[in-house]
């Protein structure tokens, strides 16, 4: 009976192992991974300018304190939590654009987030109360902080595991790099044109990103190979299974017909790549809707 217990075990490992390397390459139509290299490169070069853009909204206000303690009327207490709690709020609301893209994708992410950080930059350089400026201080970390937890997943998405080593690296520069340019950026425009200007460069910067995001970036994300997005179609199926699944017609003709439809054409995708198992969850529940 031990035995018989430990081989089970054995091959529930195992198939929960082989299940994760198919749903990581599971085929999908236009393949991230199939793009051209024109592709992945303004892919890359779009997430990292926003990297750094967040970055730089990071540190850029530290060398404008001074200006914005007097003309806002604020404590030393005043700036240090303005400060503090960006980079709370940058640090814990990844969790949350991190799921949502698991499941909408990461275009819809991104360009939210960016208009977030947008209209908290603006808010912010237009302020005159301390209130204010520290509430749309959170906002903007809001905005910034999606682009910290999926730019990555956006790299996995379009490049296999052997090129990504060298792409994460060049990624993970920018935002270092922003964080350091930071405070010499926002010293120029701080000195020269006072404090607002900083947050009226971060708007632009920000602008400049989301409009290359709506333009130029195509969502990488694929249902097929998110493991959250099969466990979410799986949980609503247990607890709401009369929303799950394709629409039905009156008749059950043509009911019938949509069904043996629907399963023939995902079944043939599983039989291409035989892997039937990462299909079940399409196949029983259809899609989230």
């Amino acid at each position: 009976m031990l035995n018989t217990l430990r081989q089970e075990t054995l091959e529930q490992n195992e198939q929960r192992q082989s299940n994760s390397l198919d749903i990581e390459h599971a085929p999908v139509p236009d393949d991230p991974r199939a793009w051209s290299t024109a592709r992945k490169t303004l892919t890359l070069a779009i997430v990292s300018s926003a990297s750094m853009v967040a970055g730089i909204a990071t540190t850029g206000q530290n060398p404008a304190n001074a200006q914005i303690e007097q003309v806002l009327s604020a404590s030393s207490s005043d700036i240090s939590w303005s400060m503090s709690i960006f980079v709370l709020v940058q640090g814990l609301f990844p969790l949350v654009w991190s799921a949502i893209s698991e499941v909408k994708g990461r275009k819809v992410v991104y360009v939210s987030s960016m208009s977030l950080f947008i209209i908290g930059s603006a808010i912010v350089a237009t302020s005159n109360s301390i209130g204010l400026f520290i509430g749309m201080r959170a906002l903007q970390a809001v905005g910034s902080s999606a682009v910290m937890a999926i730019a990555a997943a956006t790299l996995a998405d379009i490049y296999e595991p052997h090129e990504r080593g060298t792409k994460m690296g060049i990624y993970y520069a920018a935002p270092l790099l922003g964080t350091s340019a930071g405070p010499f950026l926002g010293g120029i425009f701080a000195q020269a044109f006072g404090w607002r200007a900083v947050f009226w460069f971060a708007l632009i910067a920000g602008g400049v990103v989301l409009v290359s995001l709506v333009i130029f970036f195509k969502d990488s994300f694929r249902k097929e190979r998110s493991l959250l997005y099969q466990n979410i179609l799986r949980a609503r199926l247990e607890h709401h299974p009369s929303t799950i699944g394709p629409k039905r017609s009156d008749t059950a003709e043509s009911s019938t017909d949509y069904s043996q439809s629907h399963l023939s054409s995902v079944g043939e995708n599983c039989r291409r790549a035989r892997r039937r198992d990462n299909c079940f969850a399409d196949q029983r529940y259809g899609t989230i809707v």
